[in-house]
């Protein structure tokens, strides 16, 4: 291994990542827990802080049956979900997760380096998960630009299993409402909040009722393209990585030329892909205006190269499998593929049509080459043609995809760092 590739290896394992996730339990007056549910004109009541086995019956029974997302359209397929569900539309109760102060601990918990960054929780379903009742992996649908995250609030009403499995980066947690409410004596809601990449999994209900209210959480912000969030950093996470980081860049024996550094983002980010040529003619550069969306440890590795003034852009990396050898591919805005007519190689229309930048070629004789990347952490699970949406999902697509990204980071030589204007 050379002493650069020593180098960057060190740098990327001072990057901490934090699990994906939060949860906990939240004090909350009896009056906010009872639900009014009906449709039809017909119009019920139940109090979720003492509901009995009968009370949970018959809201079970007012339900619809759950569908799930997939290949952009609603499928109901009780081998993958069986739940039942209410619309906003057929039910109402006092309890919402901005009024209760939810948000808060979600912030502090989940958003490591924007804390301080305002959020939203728009209220999504209601849910019913009876005996035998599951719902198999999956990944939230994407509804913006602004979604990352979402919010399951649990009910107390006895039961027992349904766990929350949550899976990302090939690690696994388990939030089980059922043994969290066993340890609380005062009246209380349990919740989970993740982000929206997170595959999760809700495990198979023995015995009674999980009720569940689901928000999509999003970003906030009176300019969602342009405004930059006020990041406030975690000492106890970020200084690792800051203080290696430094230390390269004062020696002039690293990249003395400069070069470009590329990080693997952690997490997914939904992208409209369909014509997104039009959002450029407006002025609108979703690749360039995801950046004040970044979450978690991507976040942060953003925060800090913008303190060491780094110039720095979020990128889709293309792979093209075609042919005798891979050869991948960098684009700085965001492809459409939808219409494109394909007499050529990938590589060659992505570079030739939409200013991609050609990588060093894999697993064989290169093309020519326009630029070199020195990867700092893992390539992002590359896109390609053949995979443009997620397989399974809540909900239908709703004119977005989830995307891998990198961040590409531009170093100045030894003694100039500085790259951003």
């Amino acid at each position: 291994m050379s002493a650069l590739k020593r180098e960057l290896r060190s740098l990327g394992a001072f990057i901490t990542n934090k699990p994906p996730y939060c949860s906990g339990t939240l004090a909350v007056p009896n009056e906010d827990l009872i639900l009014f549910y009906g449709k039809d004109g017909v119009a019920s009541r139940i109090d979720l802080s003492h509901a009995s086995e009968e009370d949970l019956k018959h809201l079970a029974e007012a339900c619809d049956v759950a569908t799930f997302g997939i290949a952009q359209r609603d499928v109901l397929d009780e081998s993958y979900r069986k739940a039942g569900k209410l619309d906003t539309s057929a039910f109402s109760m006092q309890f919402h997760a901005g009024d209760a102060g939810l948000l808060e601990a979600v912030k502090t918990d989940l958003m490591e380096a924007q804390r301080q960054r305002p959020i939203r929780a728009e209220l999504y379903k209601l849910n019913v998960y009876g005996p035998k009742s599951f719902f198999k992996s999956h990944v939230d649908t994407p509804r913006s630009e602004t979604m990352f995250g979402s919010l399951v609030v649990v009910f107390r009403t006895p039961h027992k299993g349904g766990a929350l499995a949550l899976r990302h980066d090939n690690q696994e947690w388990t939030f089980d409402s059922a043994a969290t409410f066993a340890e609380q004596s005062e009246p209380c809601v349990a919740y989970v909040a993740f982000y929206s990449d997170v595959e999760h999994e809700v495990l198979p209900v023995e015995t009674g009722y999980r009720v569940t209210l689901t928000y999509n959480l999003y970003f906030g912000s009176e300019d969602p393209y342009h405004t930059v969030p006020n990041i406030h950093p975690n000492p106890l996470t970020e200084s690792p990585f800051r203080d290696r980081l430094k230390e390269l860049l004062k020696n002039p024996a690293f990249l003395p030329l400069g070069g470009t550094l590329g990080f693997g983002l952690r997490h997914q980010y939904p992208l409209k892909t369909k014509g997104a040529w039009r959002y450029e003619r407006k002025g609108v550069h979703p690749l360039k205006d995801l950046l004040v969306y970044l979450k978690g440890s991507d976040a942060v590795l953003l925060r800090i190269c913008r303190e060491f003034h780094l110039n720095a852009s979020v990128q889709l990396l293309f792979r093209d499998t075609n042919g005798k050898r891979d050869v991948e591919v960098l684009c700085d805005r965001v492809v459409d593929m939808s219409d494109d007519c394909l007499d050529t190689q990938l590589w060659f229309h992505l570079r030739e049509n939409y200013g991609g930048k050609l990588l060093r070629a894999v697993d064989g004789p290169e093309q020519q080459q326009d630029i070199e990347v020195h990867w700092v952490t893992e390539t992002p699970k590359v896109n390609s043609i053949e995979s443009p949406y997620i397989a399974y999902g809540n909900g239908a697509s709703a004119a977005h995809t989830y995307m891998y990204l990198c961040l590409i980071i531009e170093v100045g030589k030894a003694g100039n760092r500085e790259t951003a204007e």
